[in-house]
């Protein structure tokens, strides 16, 4: 393999997988994860590295991704395990709800250390861990089974400080080389098979096919680079070839059909004008002849025409008169029909009202009883003398009182006897106090009698107390009572004074009645109901001399139309009209004739006018697009003699990427076919 820059690089990437000789320093530590930049004695801080760990027994796991600083290289990821971990073989790494799974072999051990490869696939595992998904690990192989989590916590801060600190201006990814490295390699691979040996073999391959890929994309930048060099001519050529196309595809061809359709357009035009003229002479002909013959029928009828026209008028006047006094009748039916139904209804309302009247009549007597009663039961009613009363009445009441006085009495007679007792008390106390200032002398009868005071007077006091707590009780329960009773004399003055208040409400509401349905009742008595009358009347006398007018109406219509058919037949009326008719109708179709025979010649001349001018602008515009068409040919032959260094050179360049390609198939296949099966 060609040993480059990037291949010394790697190889202290995979130096310091197994060596501890290193400081780093670190950049940032978020949640789970931490980025340290490394510094090795061959390449000072020349190495990223994020990571995270967890322990389990006295086993340490650490998910490493290595970054070898400002270089387009790969991300590494490797398993590093420091301690027994169970002797494991292998291991599987599986994304969280993912179907997707990475083996990892054993690719070399330092001490108590073991470094697992995974079988390439970088942009699975960064892109599940910053979508914030845990990796689920176990082991394979081994005295017992190994299953533990790497938590996406804190990975996504970490990632983005390691592609702005690590990377320069390289991408920190291995996305687009893998995507097409792994394209072969996707089926799963039993972690057991990939030995030390074969997972050096697979890496060796993956690091060769990269330094491969990465000439590949330089190819394309020399590409991308050439045709930059030549862009000008070559965006100046591929407008020209449009342009080209277009003129030779759709503008000429468009502009000669347009020429053909205005050549046949103006043809036809010139064929059918001259029809057209040549029928005008033979329709002015018709027309006078036609001329002649109206006139003659109109001077045939015209001495009657007069007589004629004023029996129509006779007929047509009596006709409306007829009408409009059957309107008229039609109109006073409806309003006898609209009065009568009025008149009903009044009736029927004045049925319903009589009855509420009544009704409500019947209702006020006993409303007025129940006003009296209710109004009799509130105003006697007193409020103080039935809270005596019932306190009077009340065992419980009077029992309190009664207590309370005898309480009272004690408590006076308690107080005296307790400042009675305190009185002892102090002649005590002084007494002992005077035989104490005596040097020597015996106090015990003394402090016999202070004992003796001081508790006559604690049970005086104990007295007075309880007969002050009993007073208390007595005089809550007195104001208790007196309380429930003002509430239950209240509710009863309440009730009285609502039951007195739906008296008057009913008693007003039915004297409202009353008083509106008499005001209603003669209303339609005295005077909605004779109005109607009334109006039916008059409007039956006017039917009635609407109904005559009718029969005059029908007499003078009979009459004036006899006479109007005994004139037309005097005179041969009908035979006269329709020839006249005939002569008219046929006149008017030959001048019509003749008429679209000059306007169809107005309009043949203007589209032949047009098509001329047509003619002209398309003849100057096809003479346009082939002098456009020819100096754009010519520029087309001087631009492919300018551009035969860059054919040259793409075809130079195209080749080598062709090689690489081959060469990074072979790659590819080799990396493939060390796959386990």
């Amino acid at each position: 393999m060609k040993i480059t820059f990037g291949n010394v690089l790697l190889a202290a990437v995979l130096a310091l997988s197994f060596s501890q000789a290193v400081s780093a320093a670190t950049i940032i530590k978020d949640k789970k994860w931490a980025l340290e930049d490394y510094t090795t004695a061959a390449q000072p801080r020349n190495l990223c590295i994020a990571w995270t760990y967890l322990t389990k027994g006295n086993t340490i796991y650490r998910l490493e991704l290595h970054r070898v600083k400002n270089e387009n290289t790969l991300t590494e990821v490797q398993l590093r395990q420091t301690g027994p971990g169970e002797n494991s073989l292998a291991w599987q790494m599986r994304v969280d709800d993912s179907t997707d799974v990475l083996s990892l072999g054993l690719r070399g051990q330092e001490a108590d250390a073991k470094f697992f490869w995974p079988v390439p696939r970088t942009e699975l595992l960064v892109a599940a861990l910053a979508n914030g998904k845990d990796i689920n690990v176990v082991s394979k192989g081994g005295n017992k089974e190994v299953a533990f989590e790497f938590e996406a916590d804190g990975f996504a801060k970490v990632w983005a400080q390691m592609q702005s600190h690590c990377s320069g201006s390289q991408q920190i990814n291995n996305a687009d080389f893998e995507r097409e490295f792994m394209a072969k390699s996707q089926r799963s691979v039993d972690p057991l098979l990939l030995t030390t040996p074969v997972v050096n073999a697979l890496k060796a391959a993956h690091v060769e096919g990269y330094q491969i890929f990465l000439q590949k994309l330089a190819k394309a930048e020399e590409l991308k680079a050439l045709r930059a060099q030549f862009q000008g001519q070559l965006t100046e050529l591929d407008g020209l070839l449009a342009l080209v196309q277009q003129i030779t595809g759709r503008d000429l061809p468009a502009l000669r059909k347009e020429q053909s359709d205005n050549e046949t357009l103006n043809a036809n035009s010139e064929r059918e004008l001259a029809s057209v003229i040549a029928s005008i002479p033979g329709l002015q002909d018709q027309v006078e002849r036609a001329l002649e013959v109206l006139n003659a029928a109109q001077q045939v009828i015209a001495p009657y025409l007069n007589d004629h026209e004023n029996l129509s008028d006779a007929v047509r006047a009596a006709r409306s008169s007829l009408r409009n006094a059957e309107a008229r009748l039609s109109q006073i039916n409806s309003s006898i029909s609209q009065n009568q139904s009025a008149l009903q209804n009044l009736e029927w309302e004045l049925q319903r009202v009589e009855r509420d009247l009544s009704d409500a009549r019947s209702r006020l007597t006993w409303a007025q009883q129940e006003y009296n009663q209710a109004d009799w039961d509130y105003r006697r009613f007193n409020a103080a003398q039935e809270e005596r009363q019932r306190l009077q009445n009340n065992f419980q009441y009077q029992n309190a009182k009664n207590q309370l006085q005898s309480s009272q009495s004690e408590l006076s007679r308690a107080q005296m006897e307790q400042n009675r007792a305190s009185n002892d008390y102090n002649r005590a106390l002084g007494a002992l106090r005077q035989c104490q200032s005596t040097a020597g002398a015996d106090c015990s009868s003394q402090q016999n009698q202070v004992s003796a005071a001081q508790n006559a007077l604690q049970m005086a006091n104990s007295a007075v107390q309880n007969l002050n707590s009993q007073i208390r009780q007595h005089q809550n329960t007195i104001s208790h009572i007196e309380s429930q009773v003002r509430s239950e004399v209240r509710q009863i003055e309440n009730r009285l004074r609502d039951r007195w208040d739906r008296a008057r409400r009913e008693l007003d509401q039915l004297n409202s009645i009353i008083s509106r349905s008499e005001q209603r009742s003669r209303d339609i008595r005295m005077f909605e109901i004779p109005n109607r009358r009334s109006e039916l009347d008059r409007l039956s006398r006017e039917a009635s001399a609407t109904q005559s007018e009718i029969s005059s109406a029908q007499v003078r219509l009979r009459q004036t139309e006899r006479d109007l058919e005994a004139f037309e037949a005097r005179v041969g009326w009908d035979a006269k009209k329709a020839s006249l008719d005939n002569a008219q109708e046929d006149h008017d179709n030959k001048t019509a004739a003749l008429s679209r025979a000059q306007n169809r010649k107005a309009a043949l001349e203007a589209t032949i006018a047009n098509c001329a001018r047509e003619r002209t602008r398309i003849a100057a515009a096809i003479a346009e697009k082939t002098d456009l068409l020819n100096r754009s040919n010519a520029r087309v032959g001087a631009l492919r003699v300018e551009l035969q260094p860059y054919e040259q050179q793409k075809a130079k360049l195209e080749l080598d990427a062709q090689a690489i390609q081959a060469s990074l198939n072979l790659v590819i296949d080799r990396f493939d076919a060390s796959l386990p099966r």
